[in-house]
């Protein structure tokens, strides 16, 4: 799933595949190149997920996380990140249609790479939905465990597939 990531990743259409596209490999000296940055940038991807999936199961191996703690501690921090993130995204999106100038605000870091050129709210605010709001959903997760039988969550009880016929 990682390599499936890292191609659309590479490829496809979001604001860092533009850059790649438009900007990037437009630079490489010759066409044959030019799928070179979007490999790189896929396999940077990739290896990216992988090395957050290693942490993570090692982590789970040392907290001795059973497989249905592991699957309801996936959906319970995957669900309130989209959640509260999708939130958070939609409140900085409503206070910059308040506010415009604020959109305009950033501090530059000296890369000529556009979207890397500068740190601003966007870039604060991915970082606020992935490390604050994830971080916590992880931890609200961990202490849920401790109360409830995630078997139930990620195993429910089979249903009677008879359905009655009208």
């Amino acid at each position: 799933m990682a390599a499936v990531h890292g191609l659309i990743a590479g490829f496809g259409f979001g604001a860092y595949a533009t850059i790649i596209t438009f900007v990037l490999a437009p630079e490489v000296p010759g066409l044959i190149y030019a799928p070179l940055v979007g490999v790189c940038f896929g396999l940077g991807t990739m290896v990216m997920q992988v090395i957050f999936g290693a942490v993570f199961a090692r982590f789970a191996r040392l907290r001795k996380l059973s497989e249905d703690d592991v699957c309801y501690l996936g959906r319970a921090t995957g669900g309130r990140t989209l959640y509260y993130g999708g939130m958070l995204f939609a409140l900085v999106g409503l206070f910059i249609l308040l506010f415009p100038a604020v959109e305009g605000l950033a501090v530059s870091t000296g890369n000529p790479i556009p979207n890397l050129d500068s740190i601003g709210i966007a870039t604060v605010l991915v970082l606020a939905v992935v490390g604050g709001v994830g971080i916590w959903a992880m931890i609200k997760g961990l202490r849920e465990l401790r109360a409830i039988d995630s078997g139930a969550y990620c195993h429910p009880a089979p249903t009677d597939a008879r359905s009655p016929s009208r």
